[in-house]
């Protein structure tokens, strides 16, 4: 299984990242149920997510560093999530649990960027199989998005972090051409 993690970004790099966000653009997260829907679950997912817009930016921040580990742009559809005080996302995959041509049927790998640091919050650890994440700022995290993951409960402060899902069309030429 392919699975990742460095401290990649600066604390600037993550400040400019979190820059991007508009005040007015969050809403609540949703899950891709088992028909290919999506569907708000609270029981299962409590988080908001904001829809990065300023695509180009984004892509001038983090491709830069993320190259090097095969992915060559940023979907339109990349997000930042936000965790306060009660959040969380129980254990899931990001592919193949939906039908075949569903919006997560092709996601190759996750990407995600924590985008706050230890101090920030207590409790949200993001554990993929069974590792717990390093919670330090700029940790880059990539995993194959079948893995099994979760958020735990965050106990106080926020959590912030960049949640990308690669498809093999982001993949740079070397690497896409070998999928």
């Amino acid at each position: 299984m392919l699975f990742k993690q460095h401290i990649l970004f600066t604390e600037k790099e993550c400040n400019s990242i979190l820059d991007l966000i508009e005040v007015d653009g969050w809403t609540d997260s949703t899950i891709i149920n088992s028909k290919g829907d999506s569907e708000y679950k609270p029981g299962v997912r409590k988080t908001r997510e904001f829809v990065i817009t300023d695509n180009k930016s984004l892509q001038k921040i983090v491709i830069p560093k993320v190259k090097q580990h095969g992915i060559g742009t940023l979907p339109v559809n990349t997000k930042i999530l936000e965790y306060e005080e009660g959040s969380f996302f129980k254990r899931h995959a990001d592919r193949g649990r939906t039908p075949i041509g569903s919006e997560a049927d092709d996601r190759l790998m996750t990407l995600i960027i924590q985008l706050s640091g230890n101090d920030d919050y207590n409790g949200g650890e993001l554990i993929v199989d069974e590792t717990v994440i390093d919670k330090t700022k700029g940790n880059t995290i990539i995993f194959d998005s079948g893995a099994l993951h979760q958020v735990n409960k965050l106990i106080s402060g926020k959590r912030y972090a960049l949640v990308s899902w690669i498809k093999k069309e982001h993949m740079n030429n070397e690497l896409g051409r070998l999928l």
